[in-house]
């Protein structure tokens, strides 16, 4: 509820409209599934602010740059040291299902691949090399994968664009995953890739 309230006033001051909070509460329910239950409600109501504040100040060319959701959750696990247990994700099938329709509808399932293959050939010789047990191919999170990788506005426009942008957040999930896992190594490799969409946009690659 706070986080549309805030989206429709801020939309309301810069365009002189009142328009659905849609995408503000898509990032409120991302929020929830992700932060780890029983927090403070500080925590909760900060990482909402941060989300939508983030949508509508940083922006290039009339968009905004990075996913609202993992730009909250990643400032509050940084800055108020909030935990992050992605519970949501625990719904497998549930996520699966409707993630593989959204995937459908959006017509994004290259953009999925062009994560999860990367990512998982990565593992596999991580795990291979390191002597570990088949599960650890199993650590992917799907739900950034069916859920925020795609988020329409934040990812490029042309399928190629979306193909390199995939790979991308892969190889930057794997590195930060095993390497500097000091805070959400997915949420964070996407903000990463996040950070070359206007160029892929501009350059019309």
């Amino acid at each position: 509820l706070i986080i549309s309230i805030l989206d429709i006033v801020i939309a309301y001051i810069k365009e002189r409209k009142f328009l659905f909070p849609s995408s503000a509460i898509i990032s409120g329910f991302f929020i929830g599934g992700i932060l780890a239950p029983n927090q403070k409600f500080y925590v909760y109501l900060t990482a909402v602010i941060i989300a939508i504040l983030s949508k509508h100040l940083i922006k290039i060319d009339k968009r905004h740059i990075f996913n609202p959701a993992a730009f909250g959750l990643i400032f509050v696990s940084i800055f108020l040291k909030a935990s992050l247990n992605w519970w949501i994700d625990s719904l497998v099938w549930l996520v699966l299902i409707f993630g593989l329709f959204m995937a459908y509808k959006m017509r994004r399932f290259h953009l999925i691949l062009s994560f999860v293959i990367p990512f998982e050939v990565l593992m596999l010789i991580y795990t291979i090399i390191n002597k570990l047990t088949l599960d650890h191919l199993l650590l992917i999170n799907i739900f950034l994968v069916f859920f925020m990788l795609v988020e329409p506005v934040t990812s490029p426009i042309k399928k190629n664009s979306r193909v390199i942008f995939g790979i991308i957040a892969a190889i930057t999930s794997f590195i930060l995953f095993h390497y500097l896992p000091a805070y959400d190594p997915f949420l964070f490799s996407l903000l990463i890739a996040d950070l070359f969409v206007p160029f892929f946009n501009k350059k019309m690659i």
